[in-house]
């Protein structure tokens, strides 16, 4: 996760997350469960999401909505992520999610 789509989320203009298909269909999130936001498994937690819906999506059938509740003005924006470069399949997961709690002094030292 970048600084920006932290930024986003607290904002609450970034509130669905795409995650690529896992081949053995284990490990999703589950609907209700609280998340950590961080920058990398091990940096400090910025705050928590509550996962508030799941669906299965191919990025090819999303709209420009889609994308702006993702963090981006486009489909182009998205694909050129360095995240989604490696994935060529254009088949995701979409996570929706709600803002729980933020550590805002955490968050203001990225506005900064």
């Amino acid at each position: 996760m970048n600084n920006k789509n932290i930024i986003d989320i607290y904002n609450g203009t970034k509130v669905m997350t795409l995650r690529p298909l896992k081949k053995n269909n284990k490990g999703y999130f589950k609907l209700g469960s609280i998340q950590e936001v961080k920058n990398n498994l091990f940096s400090d937690c910025y705050m928590k999401v509550q996962i508030t819906g799941r669906k299965f999506v191919n990025i090819n059938n999303l709209t420009i909505a889609d994308f702006k509740e993702l963090g981006y003005a486009s489909k182009e924006e998205y694909l050129s992520e360095d995240y989604n470069k490696n994935n060529p399949s254009p088949q995701r997961i979409c996570y929706r999610f709600r803002l729980v709690s933020a550590n805002k002094k955490k968050i203001n030292e990225l506005i900064k």
